[in-house]
This record gives structure tokens, C-alpha cells and sequence, in this order.
């Protein structure tokens, strides 16, 4: 709730909706729950503003208005005396918040302003335009802010203009222009849907270049994906993307590109918490502040970065020590060891296996040196852990959340493997913890504190805490394969282009109620609906469905259960047609069969006789090690080094897209 109510704040600002719009809002219309709503906000009309004032800080998007209408007047003032320099190009924009779109007006009024709209559809018929343009007084404002024109419409009205003024830049390909009609149609509002029996048959060359691949699940998708892009860049120079909201499906798209030896980066990054530090950070909290259980501890104590190297294992994870400590302390009782007390539990763990008559043979192994590493182990344990622990032993009693904050970070630095580390800049998520940590301590000195809570809420409010940052990755990623979210995606060019994850509830995503104002208050005070960001994603695709080669994917399945396909995809084959949708999704099935063969490693041929576990972790490492190296088009994996096995056998394998060209079949699958 509290997540919503700052995206509310944020929204009636960012729109300049005064918060006065809510005195007699909810009146006899409404429901007597949206009475107390209201008067529930009431509440942060006058709290919220005080807190900024009392700490002297403003709201951000207070802040972002301030800015822009600055920059506005400065460049009014410049225009006024004559005084512009050089050109002023605004590029990529909608304008969408009311203050951006003021200032894209004085930059238009500048003697060399310009102002780049992206995507203008200049085809679509001047009564449907108008309805887009004048959407808030039309009684299907839902329906109409769906629509990916719509908040160009608006902002050619705010402007003044009309479409016939804006100029067309570049030429256009006869086949993209086709495209962008085809998808154009597909998009129009549900009731203006009857031009569709006017468009005629739709031509190939609208649809060349474009293949639908739907997998049975997410896992082939993200294969099939890998495969498309990792064949997209068997010809020099050639670049290939993966555009997709769902960042599950980049993990597993970028997962899947490692067996082909190349590493990408997703500009999405991976959220704090599931980073490998962020994930430690959370196992403390929970462990140290809160009841556990026996699965959770013996996850923490046996984190790889709290091992030493001399004590993993051949896979690196699991110390033998913490591994022993599970067997021996954690998995013989009823109820898990408590951490502050993990040294006394391994000295009882010892006195009551040694009077057992009935015990695991593995447990009757354990020498005295191992009884002292684990009390040693525990003992460790509990001093690192000592700052939380005292805080949770003080009971029911409330802390601030800088205090617990301060508290995680001091027992963070003296676990078994952190402490010491010379190298812990380098671990993925200590930057940005460290600066969320930072955050905290700063927030300590000033007048008002941290909020209070009870000990055992700590890991909770913690992983909301962390929730919105994101770690970025630093290591070199691959030149010609990038994965991308739509807003990065946007200006962007290259000569093959992924739309992954086109099923409802992923692309595009639910539109998200409101718990605080429904959709007839929220057009009674101006405030935009939860269905303008349908409109906005539908943009995206509009924008992306325009390039040369285009793949769309979609999984079947989603969790176990049927999926959805995207409302986009589904308009545009029912307007493509069955022939030309068929001719779309045969495309898309020859990278589920180059997928399938990545799978099993060969084609025809017998599988790889030295394809042993060592070997292929030793090939996955030398093709990570080799990322950016340019591979052999011709071959979907790596060449085995562990034998004399050819890397790519003249057997027919996976096929190229659409071409009918055999493609060589796959020796071995280090991955």
C-alpha cells in the first residue's frame, strides 16, 4: 500500500493535478469505501508537504517540473533577444508529462528548434485521429488510451498543429511503409476494427522479414531466441537485439547464450535483490532477526562467498565444513539452531550423537578435528552476527530502521569470507548495497531519524528497501548482441530485432489498479488511467514491428499454465491472414528445430564420446572466457577440446531463417 500511495503522489505531481481536486470528490455516486479513501488522503495533502519542508528537501517530481520550465524560460528569454545559438533538437519524445511537452513547445518556437516525433502515423483516417486527440471527452477513454497514437495526438493538439505540418524525415523502404500500414490497421481502436473488411488482401512484402515463433514453454523460447540471435550474427558485422519487459525471460535468454560462448549485457540489469551480495544481505536479516528455518540456515551457512577457496568443493559452492555442519547440527533436530547460539549447538549436536544408538553410518565418521571446525564454524557465526542478535534479543521492542540498517551492515562486513576481502568491489551488488547502506547512515544524522519497527518485521521492510534498485553489470559484454527493455530499445537500430515475452500479462503487462481512486475519480480530477501505459508499450511495439527482421515470440505456456498470446499479435495475424500467418510461424519453427538440436548436442550423428561432466564445465569456461570472439557462423556451439571431435560435421542440422539453406548440426553442447 505504501508503493501505491508513492505512485499516486508521484502521478498527481508528475500531471500537476492539485491535490485540492480530491475536497468532494467521492460524493453520493461513489461507494462509502471511497468516502474514507478520500478522506485517507486528506491526510497526505497536508503530511506529506510538511516532511519535505521540515527535512528541506522537495519532491523529485516537483523537482523534474521546476527544471524544465526553467529551461523553457531561459530559452523563451534567449529567443526574445535574439540571443539562440546553435540548432535545439528534441528527439525520441511524446511527451507525456505535462512539462515536458511545454518545453518541447518552446523548443519548437526556437528559430532553430526541431522537434523529432517518433513513430507519427500519418496514414491513419482524420476521424479516428481526432477521437485520439480529444480522447478525455469521448466516452471510450479506456479503449482509446490503449492506442499508440494517442499521446502523440495530444501532443500535436498541445502544440497547436496538425499532422499534415510535421515533415517526414528520411526515406522509407517500400516494404517497411507496407509494414507500418499492416500494423497500423492491426492497432486500430476495437470499434473502428470494420476498415479491416475495406484493407484488401495484404501483400508479402509487408510481412517479408518477420517470423512468429511460439515455443511450448519458456525454457524453448529462450532457446529459440539465443539460436535466433546467435545466427543473426554469422555474417560480419551484422548486429542482433532482444527487446522484451519481462526480465525473467532476458536472465534465461542471456543464460542461454553463454553455451555459444557469448556473454550480453541486459540493460535491465538484475535487481538488487537478486544480486549475489544482495542475496547474501537478505539471508542475514532473515537468519539474525527472525524465526528460520532449517532449509534457510543451511542456505545461508552454506553461501559460496562465505567459503573459503580451500574449502570448496569442485564446484565451488558448499564449504565441506558447512556441509558437515547441516548433516551433523542442523538436519538432527527437530528444531533448527538459533544463530548467536550455533557454537553451543554443535557442542550439543556432539554429546547427543555420541550417546545415539541409532544413527546415519556418515555421522559415525565425524572425527574430533571436524567437531572442532564446526564449533569453530558456529563460533564464527555468532561474533559476525553479534550487532543483529542483540537487537532481536531485545524482544518486542522498536527500533529505528537506520539503527537495524547499520546494524545488517556491521554483521555483513564480519562474516567468514566478507571480512578481509580485498576484492569485494568486485562482487556483483556491493556497490549498490554499499550505497543503499550509505543512504541509511546519512538518513541516522538527520532530525528525523528512520520509521520504527519491530525487529522481526526487519526482512521484510528490508527487501521492500531494496526493491527498485538495480544492479547494473560491468563486465565487457558482447559488441553485436544487446538485450534491451522497450524504453532502451527506442532510437535504437539494428538488423535483427527479438520481441520476446508477447503474451497478456507480459507485453503488454495488466494495467494496475488504483487502491486509492478509481477510474471515474480519476477522470473527474484529470487524472490519467492505468490504460495509458497499455498505450505507450503499444508505442513500443508499433516502433519495433518496423524494422527489416523481425522475430515475435511467445511461450504456450507461462508457469505451468496456458498462455495468453499478446492482443498484438493476435490483431496482426488475423489481419495478416492464415496463408501469410502460417508462411510467419514456419519461419519461427526453424529456430525451435536449431533450438532442439542445440538441446541434444548433434543432429544425426552419434553424441560426443568425451562429453563427460568435467568436459563440459572445461568448454563452457573456455567459451566464457572467449565471448568476444568472432565464431564460426556455421557451427551453434563450441568445438569440443577434450577429443579430436569435429566442431561442425557436414550433417544437416538446424536451417536458416526462412532460406531453406542447410546449417551444419551440432557436435557437443558444453553448456
Amino acid at each position: 500500500m505504501a508503493g501505491d500511495l508513492a505512485r499516486l503522489i508521484d502521478q498527481m505531481e508528475t500531471e500537476e493535478i492539485g491535490w485540492h481536486e480530491l475536497h468532494g470528490l467521492a460524493g453520493p455516486d461513489h461507494a462509502k469505501w471511497w468516502e474514507l479513501t478520500t478522506d485517507f488522503l486528506k491526510i497526505v495533502v497536508e503530511a506529506w508537504p510538511q516532511h519535505l519542508v521540515q527535512n528541506g528537501l522537495v519532491d523529485p517530481s516537483i523537482r523534474r517540473k521546476e527544471i524544465l520550465d526553467l529551461r523553457s524560460r531561459r530559452m523563451r528569454d534567449a529567443i526574445e533577444s535574439g540571443a539562440t545559438n546553435g540548432p535545439v533538437i528534441a528527439a525520441g519524445s511524446t511527451g507525456s508529462i505535462p512539462a515536458t511537452a511545454r518545453f518541447l513547445k518552446t523548443i519548437l518556437s526556437h528559430p532553430k528548434g526541431a522537434v523529432v516525433l517518433p513513430g507519427l502515423d500519418r496514414t491513419m483516417p482524420a476521424h479516428i485521429w481526432q477521437r485520439l486527440a480529444t480522447a478525455r471527452s469521448d466516452g471510450n477513454l479506456a479503449m482509446l488510451a490503449t492506442h499508440p497514437q494517442t499521446g502523440l495526438a495530444k501532443l500535436l493538439q498541445h502544440f497547436g498543429l496538425d499532422r499534415d505540418a510535421v515533415e517526414e524525415l528520411g526515406n522509407t523502404p517500400a516494404s517497411i511503409v507496407k509494414r507500418n500500414m499492416l500494423v497500423a490497421q492491426a492497432l486500430l481502436p476495437a470499434d473502428e476494427t470494420a476498415i479491416w473488411s475495406e484493407a484488401g488482401q495484404v501483400e508479402a512484402d509487408a510481412v517479408a522479414g518477420m517470423a512468429i515463433v511460439e515455443a511450448p514453454g519458456e525454457r524453448e523460447e529462450a532457446l529459440a531466441i539465443a539460436v535466433a540471435l546467435r545466427l543473426a550474427i554469422g555474417e560480419t558485422g551484422k548486429t542482433a537485439a532482444l527487446v522484451t519487459p519481462d526480465r525473467a525471460l532476458a536472465a534465461r535468454v542471456a543464460s542461454e547464450l553463454l553455451r555459444f560462448g557469448i556473454e550480453v549485457d541486459d540493460s535491465g540489469g538484475v535487481p538488487l535483490a537478486a544480486s549475489r551480495m544482495g542475496r547474501l544481505a537478505l539471508q542475514l536479516a532473515s537468519v539474525a532477526c527472525s524465526s528460520t528455518t532449517s532449509v534457510q540456515l543451511a542456505a545461508f551457512l552454506k553461501h559460496a562467498l562465505l567459503q573459503p577457496v580451500s574449502n570448496r568443493d569442485d564446484h565451488g559452492f558448499a564449504g565441506k565444513t558447512a556441509r558437515l555442519f547441516e548433516l551433523a547440527v542442523i538436519r538432527d533436530t527437530i528444531s533448527p539452531p538459533v544463530v548467536g547460539e550455533l557454537a553451543a549447538a554443535s557442542r550439543a549436536a556432539r554429546e547427543r550423537l555420541e550417546e545415539a544408538k541409532h544413527r546415519h553410518p556418515v555421522l559415525g565418521t565425524i572425527r574430533d578435528e571436524d567437531w572442532a571446525a564446526l564449533e569453530q564454524l558456529g563460533h564464527s557465526f555468532d561474533t559476525a552476527c553479534e550487532p543483529l542478535t542483540a537487537l532481536a534479543n531485545m524482544g518486542s521492542a522498536r527500533l529505528a530502521l537506520s539503527v537495524l540498517m547499520a546494524a545488517l551492515r556491521q554483521s555483513l562486513m564480519q562474516l567468514p569470507g566478507i571480512a578481509g576481502n580485498d576484492r569485494i568491489s568486485d562482487i556483483e551488488g556491493w556497490s549498490e548495497l554499499a550505497g543503499l547502506f550509505d543512504s541509511f547512515d546519512r538518513l541516522a544524522a538527520g532530525p528525523d531519524s528512520s520509521v520504527m519497527i519491530a525487529t522481526e518485521e526487519f526482512p521484510d521492510v528490508f527487501r521492500a528497501v531494496m526493491d527498485g534498485n538495480v544492479v547494473r553489470s560491468q563486465r565487457p559484454a558482447h559488441p553485436r548482441i544487446f538485450i534491451w527493455g522497450p524504453l532502451e530499445a527506442r532510437l535504437q537500430d539494428v538488423d535483427l530485432i527479438v520481441m520476446g515475452g508477447l503474451n497478456e500479462q507480459s507485453w503488454p503487462q495488466a494495467a494496475r489498479n488504483d487502491p486509492f481512486l478509481n477510474r471515474p475519480m480519476r477522470g473527474e480530477i484529470g487524472l490519467s488511467l492505468p490504460e495509458r501505459r497499455i498505450g505507450q508499450a503499444a508505442h513500443d511495439f508499433q516502433q519495433l514491428a518496423a524494422f527489416g527482421n523481425v522475430v515475435l515470440t511467445r511461450s504456450l505456456k507461462s508457469g505451468n499454465a496456458p498462455a495468453i498470446a499478446s492482443r498484438w499479435l493476435q490483431r496482426l495475424t488475423t489481419l495478416a491472414g492464415e496463408e501469410h500467418s502460417r508462411t510467419m510461424k514456419a519461419k519461427g519453427d526453424n529456430y525451435l528445430k536449431a533450438a532442439a538440436l542445440a538441446d541434444r548436442g548433434t543432429g544425426t550423428g552419434p553424441r560426443c564420446p568425451a562429453q563427460s561432466e568435467a568436459a563440459r564445465r572445461v568448454a563452457a569456461q573456455q567459451a566464457f572466457h572467449n565471448r568476444n570472439r568472432n565464431l564460426d557462423p556455421r557451427s551453434l556451439c563450441h568445438p569440443c577440446k577434450a577429443c579430436a571431435w569435429p566442431a561442425a560435421p557436414a550433417a544437416t542440422g538446424a536451417r536458416s531463417r526462412g532460406s531453406g539453406a542447410a546449417r551444419q548440426s551440432l557436435p557437443c553442447n558444453p553448456g
